[in-house]
């Protein structure tokens, strides 16, 4: 087995740990043991935000929506949008429907 020496640790942490050990009537190392052990468990159990979207959406990383135009309208070019709306040369989609 290996060994943990823990220096430095606060005196209130020390205070709660003899009093929780003693609470269980375990030793103080035993508390320890058992509380490291209990963490490791949980974070096994944690799925990181990247393992659930794959639950979700699999090996594809994503879904086919299909054609967009099916659904009735048009997808905007927000690309040209913004370049029309960086260049002041270009007339401005509003503009263009004003005349």
């Amino acid at each position: 087995m290996a060994m943990l020496t823990v220096r430095q640790i606060d005196r209130a942490d020390k205070e709660w740990l003899q009093q929780e050990a003693a609470r269980q009537h375990l030793s103080m190392e035993e508390l320890v043991r058992r509380l490291i052990r209990e963490k490791r468990q949980q974070s096994k159990q944690h799925k990181r935000p990247s393992e659930i979207v794959s639950g979700y959406f699999g090996a594809q990383g994503g879904v086919d929506l299909g054609e967009r135009s099916r659904f009735g309208f048009e997808v905007p070019d927000l690309l040209h949008q913004a370049l029309q709306d960086a260049d002041p040369r270009e007339p401005s989609a509003r503009e263009t429907e004003a005349r």
